[in-house]
């Protein structure tokens, strides 16, 4: 598996980094034991990297796979969404302990939008400052779905790391558009800012073209790795394979078809539309009789099921 050095960093990732939202609650629930098999299959086909969150509550499935190989062996990037100073040094601290890790190669702000957001999460940064300055996190970092993320740390000397979404349409971006995506990415790099991206497949809508979808993140030149979801020592096979030959057979093919992703929402919804507030990406809209999905502009990544108070949303 090719390896790269996430810009200024020091840290060596491989190529492909394993994606855990896809395992616990949000999406496919998956128990820690279950999860574990996929990351397991993962480190076996050279996989030293792995992208998760405390949103996405899967520590546990990480650090079953953890206590089964040498930890210091794989990168490790996780992100919050917490604003304050305290928030956010509990969020580390969680971390390490639910890891049995000393220190965390990268920590993200989760999802920062623009300057204001920055702005309202400035303790978070002064607590990630600190964390960098005590060893308990290697570096600082943001994910984000706009432009306007991106912008927001270009003078921001502290960010050394960007997680931006990124396919060849851009599906997920959910302010600007993909020009003046790459435009901002590309000014970041210059700087020595490291990259990987996200959502290079959209989520799975893209799972008939992925060769294409790989192929033009590539030629992009932008990113130093990639994150990709994978719930099944089968799919983890498939991806590994597509990141090393670059393209997949027909038999491959047959075996896709089983992996498509789709969002349901239970007629017991109550329409309260939490799950319309949660949702970046403008795909939730109250119908008459429940909470409706926008399907074009879904990127099926469970943050409405998280939120909704009925447990009547599932991505399966």
């Amino acid at each position: 598996m090719k390896t790269s050095i996430l810009g200024k960093t020091g840290i060596r990732v491989t190529e492909m980094g394993h994606g855990t939202l896809i395992l616990g609650k949000l999406q496919a629930q998956l128990s820690p034991e279950e999860g574990a098999e996929a990351l397991k299959r993962s480190y076996e086909l050279g996989v030293r990297f792995i992208d998760t969150a405390q949103l996405y509550e899967v520590y546990p499935h990480i650090r079953k796979f953890l206590d089964e190989i040498k930890p210091n062996d794989v990168v490790i990037a996780s992100k919050s969404h917490a604003k304050t100073f305290e928030e956010m040094n509990n969020a580390v601290e969680e971390c390490l302990k639910a890891l049995n890790l000393k220190h965390i190669d990268i920590f993200h702000l989760h999802a920062l939008f623009d300057d204001e957001d920055l702005k309202n999460r400035n303790g978070a940064l002064d607590a990630l400052i600190k964390c960098k300055e005590k060893g308990t996190i290697r570096a600082i970092g943001i994910s984000s779905h706009s432009v306007k993320g991106m912008k927001a740390v270009k003078n921001i000397g502290e960010i050394e790391i960007v997680h931006p979404i990124l396919n060849k349409n851009c599906l997920g971006l959910v302010e600007g558009t993909k020009e003046e995506l790459i435009n901002e990415l590309s000014s970041l790099r210059k700087r020595g800012v490291g990259a990987y991206a996200m959502k290079i497949f959209a989520g799975g809508h893209y799972i008939n073209d992925m060769e294409n979808c790989l192929q033009y993140v590539r030629q992009t030149g932008l990113v130093d790795a990639m994150a990709v979801g994978m719930k099944t020592p089968q799919e983890v096979e498939m991806d590994v394979k597509l990141f090393e030959r670059g393209y997949l057979d027909e038999n491959d093919r047959k075996i896709l078809s089983s992996f498509k992703k789709k969002l349901i929402i239970y007629d017991r919804c109550k329409r309260c539309g939490k799950c319309v507030k949660a949702c970046q990406q403008g795909a939730m809209v109250l119908g008459p009789k429940k909470a409706e999905n926008i399907t074009s502009k879904c990127i099926l990544c469970g943050y409405c099921a998280k939120s909704c108070p009925e447990f009547v949303i599932r991505v399966i």
